[in-house]
């Protein structure tokens, strides 16, 4: 099971409101065990980029952090326990760990304010409803950011195909006179089937999550033909019970990012319809300006990479060579304040195969330039 930290919108803007002594170190780990030393000596490199950084920058608080820093590495209970991705966040002495449910670029950035960006996609957690369905019974799970399956309460879930029939048919014929046929089977698996979707439907019928089945051939393609669930998006077509765990979990994470590159997708060709209308812009300076008169309808940013600069109130951007007293990073900046007026923020990696016109950042507008 990977250690995942939560990590909500309300924690994101209680950080982006602070300024004061700020440093924020990105790593990438591995949950493997064997390489808990290599996660500790990275973070100890990096730990003392973030120091050289706060010196030259005359914090007052770096004899604070390099203690903190210190007691983080030779925290091997701490090192044990990892995901795919770490983030260490100090302001004003404090610090803060995140462990995170997918990889981030290695990074230091310091000054006075924490470096977010790269958190973004913890706000956008792994969402999908697992339906596993065997002739003995059948049990909704959600799939959680740790890569856990967590089971959901099902009211009126059937307890079983022999339980929906009062007896399990055979399948070989027999009396005329009772449903001992084939088709008398698929009868009672339909109703079986029927019965499953109307108990699950409503539980899931608002999240609009993907759905994802694990059940055998014969089950996927009989649920599907019933189904009303607008979002059931794949299956793994095995018998849940005869399948092992880890084989299920690997299944269901590539079902997870096909689900991600079809939003990218869809994201792109809003992008394009709208660029007709002049609703469409991917310029920096103009995305800035335009945030701040209120016209930005939704964001695509690269949440791994790094502009330098500074912004005016009127969003006008200086850009800078790198960083520097009251410099930061410009994209995090325009993350910030998109957040506080509710505009739709795609993040996406440098290396995901969005158009390279969009990179870093792209917006769609709520009305034309």
């Amino acid at each position: 099971m990977l250690h995942i930290d939560p990590f909500t919108l309300d924690d994101y803007r209680a950080l982006a409101a602070k300024d004061g002594e700020a440093a924020a170190i990105y790593l990438p780990t591995t949950p493997l065990s064997h390489r808990v030393n290599e996660n500790r000596i990275a973070f100890k490199n990096l730990a003392r980029q973030a120091l050289d950084a706060a010196a030259r920058l005359d914090f007052a608080s770096v004899d604070v952090l390099a203690a903190a820093f210190a007691a983080i590495e030779g925290d091997y209970a701490f090192w044990s326990n990892q995901a795919h991705g770490l983030a260490t966040l100090a302001f004003n002495g404090e610090i803060k760990t995140l462990r995170l449910a997918y990889p981030v670029s290695q990074s230091v950035e310091v000054g006075a304010r924490l470096h977010l960006k790269p958190l973004l996609p913890a706000l956008h957690p792994k969402r999908l409803w697992v339906l596993a369905i065997s002739d003995d019974g059948a049990q909704l799970h959600r799939l959680l950011a740790n890569r856990t399956l967590e089971r959901v309460d099902v009211p009126g879930m059937p307890v079983s195909l022999r339980d929906e029939m009062g007896e399990l048919i055979d399948r070989k014929r027999g009396e005329s006179d009772r449903l001992t046929s084939g088709e008398g089977y698929l009868v009672r698996q339909r109703e079986y089937l029927k019965a499953i979707h109307d108990a699950v439907e409503p539980v899931i019928r608002d999240s609009n999550a993907p759905l994802v089945l694990v059940a055998t051939q014969e089950h996927v393609g009989e649920y599907g033909a019933l189904n009303a669930y607008p979002s059931l998006v794949g299956a793994v077509e095995r018998s849940p019970s005869d399948t092992p765990h880890e084989t299920i979990l690997d299944r269901l994470d590539a079902i997870e990012q096909e689900e991600r590159r079809k939003r990218l997708a869809r994201w792109e060709d809003v992008y394009k319809e709208r660029q007709d209308d002049r609703r469409t812009v991917s310029e920096t300076q103009q995305i800035s300006r335009l945030l701040t008169a209120g016209q930005i309808e939704s964001l695509l940013v690269s949440h791994d990479e790094v502009k330098y600069g500074s912004v005016a109130r009127d969003g006008t951007v200086e850009f800078a060579d790198g960083p520097g007293p009251g410099v930061y990073d410009v994209y995090d900046d325009i993350v910030r304040r998109a957040l506080d007026t509710g505009v739709t923020i795609l993040p996406v990696r440098s290396d995901e195969k969005a158009a390279a016109r969009l990179h870093p950042l792209a917006a769609t507008l709520r009305w034309p330039q």
